[in-house]
C-alpha cells in the first residue's frame, strides 16, 4: 500500500526494492535507496550510509532530469 499527500508517493518494502532499477542503479550510488516518488517528476530517497551513521540530513531528492547529481535536502523522519 503506499501513501499519498502534496503529491508525495511513498513505497511500501516491496515497491522500494521494485523500485531501485535500471537507469536509476546506473547513476545513483548503491547507498542511496528511493523510498517515494514525486509528482513522476523525481525520486525521495533514503542515503543508508548517512542515516547509519546517525546523520540529521540523509533524505536525497533525485530529479528525472539529473538523474547523476542527487540533492541532500534539510529533512528527516525524525522528531
Amino acid at each position: 500500500m503506499s501513501y499519498y499527500g502534496g503529491g508525495l508517493t511513498l513505497y511500501n518494502l516491496d515497491e522500494i526494492v521494485e523500485n531501485y532499477h535500471v537507469p536509476l542503479a546506473e547513476f545513483v550510488p548503491g547507498n542511496i535507496y528511493p523510498i517515494g516518488i514525486y509528482q513522476d517528476f523525481g525520486y525521495l530517497a533514503i542515503d543508508s550510509y548517512k542515516c547509519a551513521s546517525g546523520a540529521e540530513e540523509y533524505l536525497v531528492y533525485i530529479d528525472h532530469e539529473r538523474l547523476d547529481r542527487p540533492d541532500y535536502l534539510p529533512l528527516s523522519f525524525e522528531m
